[in-house]
């Protein structure tokens, strides 16, 4: 089926391309003044072939030999025809409209405002030719530019084209196919594109936002559309005015969210008389519309008349402009953002049915020969290729060069040529046993992170040891479902916990500071191998094989800047052991996903909901026959989703328990995953101290909702934070074999089900959370109540 849909295509691209054509070509402009008119919709009479003047007025327009009668319309304006015969040669063709009058500008009403009524027919309309509207074919081009203040482009004022005083981060520009079929099929084709240097690998696949739909999507958001079905329940409505469209008159209708704490829309709609379809809209997202890194999103879009062959008449989309921004660190602004997205449509084929095979697993499909030069964009671009984007292209191609054979220093990084990095955060630590420790660390990552080989080397001034770690893994298959992964290692190792080395950095300081050291340590070495493999989105196994060496690690050092005075606590010693682990894992995960062919032999997996819950079962033994000196089992089962049911109700869970048999080294006890207010959270019990709880059976629940802007939505700046709460409850017991067989007995297990809740603050400068939380019972003095600050990743 696969191979058929692509021998159709490959036949309707040839298609097209095969048949002549030329451009007409010019600017649209307000005739009384001259000025240049943008986001004119220019149609070929008795066609759904199109296009739309960019906002310096120009068009472009791609006909084939022969008569035509083109059209250039706007909301406010008289359209102009011109008739043009194109006879194998481009054509220049200057259009000039005239504003038609405008009825009026205010409106005073008592009792209802008139807008509700319009809001009404309109409504009927949509539901009206939407029932009638089965699928659709389009053609799309868009250019997506963006910009910030950090590793940009800096354009000199002489060819500067915007307002915006950042520079240009990247510009991608495309041509794509686009099907749809009710009541959710999808597929783009696309079938040229370009982008600057700096950009590995992506495309600008069109964001085709309708707003006669009843939601609008915005990736995990969805706001109700001006014309949504509970649209009343959402929005009020003033009609402000009337202007026209030729001699049809049109209703100016302001849109009012109703909440700043839900995400909605506000500005104005454009409806036409006698039919009431959405012809126009100018509409903003509110402040509760919670999208990391984005501050404000503007939607600007026009519709116009479209018939099928059955002559049902469609108002739909021609255009949209997409402007946004946005920061990194909130009022700091440590990164500003801009993105400018325009897509034109056109060519529409309605209620035809796709070619057989179009909509399978790959939902975005890049052609092999997509990519084109600048030649190509010369002839094709529908959006006049600027100066300062052809100086932007230039100069991209010209760094990312250059950087190939240069050392350069990035955002946590530090870089030479392409695929060779290392991360300065982990150079220094410290703790009590290793004291003052220096490192050095190095990564491969080859093209699209194929291959990746990551490798550390470490010496402890105080425990004088050499501790290093290799680490390589492969993917074997285009679509990335075989993975395989191997190292070797001999490290000093936290019990329990396997923090990340920005948590390592906190620790550092407080050990180095107050001597507030919160893990325990131990010596291992050894090595490892495992491999991974995807049956199916919904299903995949790994099989892992683990060999080490573990023994007890010692305090070395009191030394502290704060609390010189005071002694270091003791690392407690552990069981020592050598362990050959044979682990067995398999995932299930059966929420919808879709595939991207890039184009080039490579696939990505594109999840597209999380609405079922995700099973992750491990078994995992460590026999003596194999040469261990303990010998036992552990099973484990975790059951983890997030569900977005409504603003009020965004919520993640983990069910989940580890059961262990035999006897188990100490530091291989099961423990709660906690969370100690350093660095990167694990969306764990965030109450308990490191390795309070240890045991051969663990059992938790953990539950989060984010309830974003509810109580202060409406205030200013506490609208920038989202309020979330969450609750915990765990048990820990373990059998009399592993609790005299542990060398540490400084844990315990709780007392009944343990269970501690709280709520936090989170997009604190956008990445930071504020925690507070209290334990509900397992009281300890003075520590029933805890103050976290963390990264926020929910």
């Amino acid at each position: 089926m696969k191979f058929i849909f692509i021998i159709l295509a490959i036949f309707i691209l040839t298609e097209v391309t095969d048949a002549q054509l030329s451009d007409l070509q010019g600017t649209v402009s307000e005739i009384r003044t001259g000025e240049a008119l943008g986001y004119v919709t220019v149609k070929v009479d008795s066609s759904n072939t199109g296009t739309t003047s960019d906002e310096n007025g120009h068009y472009k327009l791609l006909l084939p030999d022969g008569l035509h009668r083109v059209i250039f319309s706007m909301v406010g304006y008289y359209s102009d025809t011109a008739i043009v015969n194109i006879n194998g040669l481009s054509q220049q063709r200057n259009i000039y409209l005239k504003q038609s009058e405008i009825l009026t500008e205010v409106i005073e009403v008592e009792g209802e405002d008139p807008a509700y009524e319009i809001i009404r027919r309109a409504l009927v309309y949509k539901n009206n030719f939407k029932r009638n509207l089965n699928e659709y074919k389009l053609s799309a081009y868009s250019k997506f530019i963006l910009r910030s203040n950090q590793g940009s482009v800096i354009i000199p004022d002489s060819i500067k084209t915007s307002g915006s005083d950042l520079g240009i981060l990247g510009i991608l520009e495309s041509e794509t196919l686009l099907y749809f079929k009710k009541p959710d099929l999808t597929k783009q084709v696309v079938t040229s594109k370009r982008e600057t240097a700096n950009i590995i690998r992506g495309f600008a696949l069109p964001y085709i936002v309708n707003f006669y739909d009843d939601n609008i999507d915005i990736g995990s958001v969805s706001i109700p559309g001006p014309l949504s079905e509970d649209t009343f329940d959402n929005y009020d409505f003033r009609l402000s005015g009337m202007t026209s469209f030729d001699s049809v008159p049109v209703f100016k209708i302001d849109v009012y969210n109703k909440s700043e704490r839900v995400p909605q829309f506000y500005g104005q709609i454009f409806i036409l008389d006698n039919i009431y379809s959405l012809i126009k809209v100018d509409l903003r997202t509110n402040q509760a519309t919670d999208i990391r890194f984005i501050n404000n999103l503007r939607f600007l879009q026009s519709f116009n008349h479209y018939t099928d062959e059955s002559d049902n008449d469609f108002w739909l989309p021609t255009d949209v402009r997409i402007f946004a921004n946005g920061s990194v660190g909130g009022i700091i602004g440590l990164l500003k953002l801009e993105a400018d997205v325009f897509t034109i449509v056109s060519d529409y084929e309605i209620n035809k049915p796709a070619p057989i095979g179009t909509f399978d697993d790959i939902i975005i499909k890049v052609n092999e020969d997509a990519t084109k030069d600048s030649s190509y964009w010369a002839e094709r671009s529908l959006i006049k290729t600027s100066k300062m984007e052809n100086f932007v292209f230039q100069k991209m191609e010209e760094k990312t060069e250059q950087r190939k054979h240069k050392l350069s220093i990035g955002p946590g990084s530090i870089n030479y040529g392409k695929y060779f990095s290392s991360f300065p955060v982990s150079y220094y630590s410290f703790n009590r046993v290793e004291g003052n420790a220096l490192s050095f660390n190095a990564r491969y990552n080859s093209d699209l992170s194929r291959e990746i080989i990551n490798g550390k080397i470490k010496y402890g001034l105080d425990d004088k040891k050499i501790k290093y770690k290799l680490f390589a893994t492969a993917n074997l298959l285009p679509d990335r479902s075989l993975k395989l992964s191997t190292g070797l290692f001999r490290d000093l190792k936290t019990t329990a916990e396997n923090p990340s080395d920005l948590t390592l950095l906190s620790n550092t300081a407080e050990a180095i500071g107050y001597k507030m050291d919160d893990y325990d340590y131990y010596y291992s070495s050894g090595y490892f191998g495992s491999i991974d493999y995807e049956l199916s989105p919904a299903f995949g196994l790994n099989l892992s094989f683990n060999q080490q060496k573990q023994w007890s690690a010692k305090t070395n050092t009191d030394f502290s800047i704060l609390k010189s005075e005071q002694k270091s606590k003791l690392n407690p010693k552990i069981n020592e052991a050598f362990l050959r682990t044979i682990s067995f894992t398999a995932y299930l995960n059966f929420n919808r996903s879709y595939k991207i062919d890039w184009g080039d032999g490579e696939f990505s997996n594109l999840k597209v909901s999380n609405e079922i819950p995700r099973l992750e079962l491990q078994y995992s033994i460590t026999p003596k026959s194999l040469g261990s000196n303990y010998e036992f089992s552990k099973f484990s089962a975790i059951l983890s989703g997030r569900n977005k049911l409504n603003f009020l109700f965004d919520f993640r869970y983990t069910l989940g328990g580890e059961y262990f048999t035999g006897g188990v080294p100490y530091q291989m006890l099961g423990h709660l995953s906690d969370y100690n207010g350093k660095g990167v959270p694990d969306f764990g019990v965030k109450s308990i101290m490191f390795q309070e709880y240890l045991g051969d059976r663990v059992y938790y629940f953990k539950f989060e909702n984010n309830f974003g802007k509810l109580l202060w939505g409406n205030i200013p700046i506490l609208g920038d934070f989202n309020l979330i709460g969450f609750f915990n409850a765990s048990k820990v017991e373990i059998s009399d074999r592993n609790r005299y067989g542990a060398v540490y007995k400084g844990f315990r297990t709780t007392d009944g089900i343990f269970t501690e809740a709280g709520f936090g603050i989170g997009r604190i400068l956008d990445i930071f959370r504020l925690d507070f939380i209290w334990r509900l019972n397992n009281f300890i003095k003075d520590r029933n109540f805890k103050l976290t600050l963390s990264i926020d990743n929910f």
